[in-house]
């Protein structure tokens, strides 16, 4: 297990921390899927802003991209 950090980011200006956990590197990716849709069911009203989530490990590299919602 190691630490990743998460954040909601459009990849250009906006960039949201969205907290820190330790998950294994097969769970990061599930967390990231699972994480992307509750955010989507949540806040509806940030469909098609070109949001996505990534996560970031230890040493600060993209691990994980995942879209909010459909890529167009």
């Amino acid at each position: 297990m190691q630490q990743y950090s998460f954040s909601v980011t459009d990849l250009t200006n906006f960039d949201s921390s969205a907290g820190s956990f330790q998950l294994t590197e097969d769970e990061v990716v599930e967390f990231g899927k699972e994480y992307a849709a509750r955010l989507l069911d949540e806040q509806p009203e940030i469909r098609h802003q070109g949001l996505c989530i990534v996560a970031f490990d230890a040493a600060g590299h993209a691990r994980f991209i995942q879209p909010i919602d459909t890529v167009h």
